[in-house]
């Protein structure tokens, strides 16, 4: 039988240390360590609370009010959030450009969000119709896993 080296005192069969968590000064788990975006895109751009965002948001709304990944699915649910299918500021994509959002229930904008920290996209040579139908397929396929 081969002899497995250990790294020190570590077995290599044991599972990894979980990071330890942190709390803020007022005694709250500090969310931005466990969370991705975590407050990041409301508190740091004020593009998010202007006049043009906002009503740009009702008009999103306005028009597509179901989360069509779980009309995929499914299931009827109502679009809170304003997603950008592409990241926006990148390869040209306008933060604004209508194309480019659609409306999510906060479990699918969370999901799709998660996605995205960890480093899943859409590939560059999708138009924007394609690259909502590519996040469907993607966010879909995530949450049947679950079920």
């Amino acid at each position: 039988m081969p002899e497995i080296k250990l790294n020190g005192s570590r077995k290599p069969w044991t599972k990894t240390k979980k990071k330890p968590r942190t709390f803020t000064s007022t005694g709250k788990p500090n969310y931005e360590q466990f969370i991705p975006f975590y407050k990041r895109d409301a508190e740091n751009d004020s593009r998010y609370s202007s006049k043009r965002w906002r009503s740009l948001r009702m008009t999103v709304l306005g028009n597509d009010p179901t989360c069509p990944i779980c009309m995929t699915l499914g299931r009827v649910n109502s679009a809170h959030h304003v997603d950008h299918v592409r990241l926006h500021d990148t390869d040209g994509i306008d933060f604004y450009d209508d194309r480019n959002l659609w409306g999510l229930c906060q479990s699918c904008h969370a999901t799709k969000s998660a996605m995205e920290a960890n480093g899943i996209g859409t590939p560059h040579a999708l138009n924007f119709g394609e690259a909502k139908a590519w996040w469907v397929e993607a966010v879909c396929d995530v949450k049947r896993r679950r079920m």
